[in-house]
């Protein structure tokens, strides 16, 4: 007997501001576990804050935009923090 696969739809929208911290990205990233460790997190943090930070952030990023972001980086095993500063730097 086939078995009935129900799915539920969700109707509700959330606003979530623009980010505009450098500690809500490094929240964000660890909620993704992009990286391995605390370490490999906290040295993309640090390789962020020196040069994409301030103007990306001064106007902030969406978090569906950071999220895509994130999902491109993590295809890169081996680069992933060079990737993430590359692709929010576009």
């Amino acid at each position: 007997m086939p078995t009935k696969l129900r799915l539920a739809s969700f109707d509700a929208e959330l606003y979530v501001a623009p980010i505009s911290d450098p500690t809500a990205v490094d929240c964000v990233l660890e909620a993704v576990e992009l990286f391995r460790s605390t370490r490999d997190r906290a040295h993309a943090v640090g390789m962020l804050g020196q040069t994409i930070y301030r103007p990306l952030l001064r106007t902030g990023i969406g978090i569906k935009r950071l999220l895509s972001v994130i999902e491109m980086a993590r295809q890169d095993h081996e680069a992933i923090a060079e990737r993430l500063k590359r692709l929010l730097g576009e």
